[in-house]
């Protein structure tokens, strides 16, 4: 359910940053049948981070950095996991550091926050009340994250690519938003 709802974050939220409608309808079918590339995707991500993880942390969270965008890659521009694991390491050469800092800005004040209200939480003493207060943060920051990591994806292709341009062009040329994605 994890990647369904975060490949139709991506999708979505790619829609309406092209200028696009938000279609639940139309991003699930579009979505669902990439289910098992991105399935695929995260697992070969994991292979790749955890390793580099359990060595020595620092080359780990390196892999991690330079394989952010897998997700994103095979949703919007159509790519397996292989594929898509070269496109994530092209999109992220030379702006390592600038995606790493960002990621870490997003998943600092995530669990910052996370940490205040299960902290907050506590203080009634309840764990039914932890895991109700737990599970409705995570619905409300899953996506925010998700959409965060799509607008640093969008950053990488417009600084490297100049995706904006090639956009606006297609745009002048009555081309569709979706087939700029």
């Amino acid at each position: 359910i994890a990647t369904l709802v975060g490949g139709a974050v991506t999708r979505m939220g790619a829609d309406v940053y092209l200028g696009g409608r938000a279609d639940v309808g139309r991003t699930v079918a579009t979505v669902l049948p990439l289910v098992p590339m991105l399935i695929v995707g995260a697992l070969l991500t994991m292979l790749m981070v955890v390793p580099g993880l359990i060595l020595l942390i620092v080359p780990g969270v390196y892999l991690a950095t330079r394989l952010f965008g897998i997700s994103q890659i095979i949703v919007l521009e159509k790519m397996g996991p292989v594929d898509a694991v070269t496109r994530s390491f092209a999109l992220t050469k030379g702006r390592a550091g600038h995606v790493f800092l960002t990621l870490l800005l997003l998943y600092g004040l995530y669990f910052a926050l996370s940490f205040g209200v299960t902290l907050a939480v506590a203080v009634f003493g309840s764990p039914v009340l932890q895991t109700v207060v737990s599970s409705v943060l995570s619905i409300f920051c899953f996506p925010i994250l998700g959409l965060a990591a799509l607008v640093l994806y969008y950053d990488l292709r417009i600084r490297n690519e100049g995706f904006d341009v090639e956009h606006m062009a297609q745009s002048l040329d009555g081309s569709s938003y979706a087939s700029a994605t």
